[in-house]
């Protein structure tokens, strides 16, 4: 759904109330994603899994990321 690239450093956290929180990896990425790209990637998931299931998307620094 994002390509290569972001999905080396995003990870999919939870879904909450119809928001999806996705980790990035370093906080440049929360940066990148804002805006445009955002609302592109809630259009793609939205069109893979339905709107209905899938409102919001939000993006937030890993916490916990795995080892490289």
């Amino acid at each position: 759904i994002v390509g290569p690239q972001l999905a080396a450093n995003l990870r999919p956290a939870h879904l909450e109330n119809k928001i999806l929180l996705v980790y990035v990896s370093h906080p440049a990425w929360l940066m990148e994603l804002r805006g445009a790209m955002t609302a592109e990637i809630l259009g793609r998931l939205q069109a893979r899994f339905g709107k209905p299931a899938l409102q919001n998307v939000r993006f937030a620094v890993d916490p916990d990321p795995p080892a490289r």
